[in-house]
């Protein structure tokens, strides 16, 4: 299972794109920076795209995309994600006034994307990778995506705080999980906006790690605020945890 990292910063911010992931050929994950990081041509070739919650730095490449593409393509992309984040792009982004509703551009009955609710505990197979979505800890609700395939299942862990369900979803696979990628967005200091916010600090991300089981799975971490990054990942390095690398956009990981 191929994972390209188009971006996955917290911030946008010269160089730091919001995050947004590329599964093998045609399946996106968030859409933070989809249509400013790749092709014309790749895009036309995206069939699925999966959201874990609506956040604009999760969300707002999904608009660009949609008018990049949807004069070009000769089928809808499917936009997977829970009731309540389709609900919010239908009353706050894509609404007429905000920006158009491309669920009914160029007809209603051949748009460029449709949208599928995909809720916590459901399910989808695409070609050879299996989608799971598990609720984790963040304001206005956040789900994160298990991705399961023959050589191996990986998280991504969307944005939360301190969290349970997920964990207990990790230990459960066993040793079948093969690397995490787990949000630390802010430095120690700001502990008490992470916890007000529904993020990880170096400290909260280290006492989270300690509820896996395994001591043999890749961690990740992504989603670093970009004004705080040097910061953190001096933080994160303090951890001495050998588990722990810092994602970079335009990374490519074979899972």
């Amino acid at each position: 299972m191929k994972f390209r990292v188009l971006g996955c910063s917290g911030s946008e911010l010269d160089r730091s794109h919001p995050c947004s992931f590329m599964v093998g050929e045609s399946i996106l994950v968030d859409m933070g920076s989809g249509a400013s990081r790749l092709t014309l041509e790749e895009q036309l070739r995206i069939k699925h795209i999966f959201l874990s919650h609506a956040h604009l730095d999760h969300t707002k490449d999904l608009a660009f995309f949609a008018e990049n593409v949807f004069a070009l393509r000769k089928h809808p992309v499917t936009i997977h994600a829970s009731t309540n984040t389709l609900q919010v792009l239908k009353d706050h982004l894509f609404n007429g006034m905000l920006w158009p509703d491309f669920t009914k551009i160029p007809s209603e009955s051949n748009p460029v994307m449709v949208f599928k609710e995909f809720n916590p505990g459901e399910n989808i197979t695409i070609a050879s990778v299996t989608v799971t979505s598990v609720s984790v800890n963040h304001p206005g609700g956040c789900e994160a995506l298990f991705f399961a395939s023959p050589s191996g299942d990986v998280l991504y862990s969307g944005d939360t705080g301190p969290t349970t369900k997920v964990w207990d979803e990790v230990n459960h696979r066993g040793s079948k999980i093969t690397s995490i990628l787990l949000e630390c967005s802010f430095p120690n200091r700001l502990d008490n906006v992470a916890h007000e916010s529904g993020h990880l600090t170096p400290t909260l991300f280290h006492q989270e790690i300690k509820k896996i089981i395994s001591s043999d799975i890749a961690i990740y971490a992504y989603h670093l605020k970009a004004p705080y990054r040097d910061e953190i990942i001096k933080e994160l390095d303090d951890l001495h945890d050998q588990r722990v690398r810092v994602l970079e956009a335009g990374m490519k990981l074979d899972f």
